[in-house]
């Protein structure tokens, strides 16, 4: 009997022991939360819509100056006349922002107006027959690259049509010009082929935004 009293005491008096120390809690769920958004931005945007190249002038073999004489194997300008009119239509296309106050937001469309840093690349070919005799000499009196020359346009408005005149200048293959009737006839009569072409490739490289 004393033996089953104790055992019955000794939890108690643990309990008693422990009330007022901090060791008992009363837990509730009220099931809170809170939510907030998120500030966004989609940035504006550029569409290359077409570019176009328009050739004026043209290239003209004469002999000009005499055989032998000075500079016999350079073209004058007037008879190497060729320019290219480049034209690129830009579109912006504008973005849209979100401005998150807790979960309300403001929205504001783009500007659409940014400007651009971009390069027109100039491939000339020369090819058929007349390959034999001349070459691209210049673009923009910048030596003529095989891999094509880059022709600059700096902060662009992308709402414009950008234009750039751009001169290609040609020169004799080095001893192919004739110096002889027989010389001559062999170019004509190669020429007569019809495969000639003389070509301009535009591609627009390098775009990005300005600074």
């Amino acid at each position: 009997m004393k033996k089953r009293m104790l055992a019955v005491m000794l939890p108690v008096a643990a309990f008693v022991a422990l009330a007022g120390t901090g060791f008992g809690v009363w837990v509730f769920q009220t099931n809170a939360s809170a939510s907030a958004s998120a500030d966004y931005v989609v940035t504006d945007a550029v569409t290359i819509d077409a570019v176009s190249c328009t050739v004026t002038g043209s290239l003209k073999l004469d002999q000009e100056k005499a055989v032998g004489s000075d500079n016999y194997e350079s073209i004058s300008d007037a008879n190497n006349s060729i320019s290219l009119a480049l034209s690129a239509d830009y579109n912006g296309l504008a973005g849209q922002t979100g401005d998150a106050t807790g979960n309300d937001y403001t929205y504001t469309a783009g500007s659409a107006e940014t400007k651009i840093n971009y390069n027109y690349h100039i491939v000339t070919s020369v090819t058929g027959s007349i390959a034999t005799y001349v070459k691209a000499s210049t673009v923009n009196g910048v030596a003529f690259s095989g891999a094509g020359n880059d022709i600059a346009m700096a902060n662009v408005n992308t709402d414009l049509l950008t234009k750039k005149d751009v001169a290609v200048k040609f020169a004799w293959v080095s001893t192919k010009k004739p110096t002889t009737m027989a010389e001559y006839k062999t170019m004509v009569d190669a020429l007569a082929a019809k495969d000639s072409k003389i070509t301009f490739t535009i591609t627009v490289t390098s775009l990005a935004v300005a600074a």
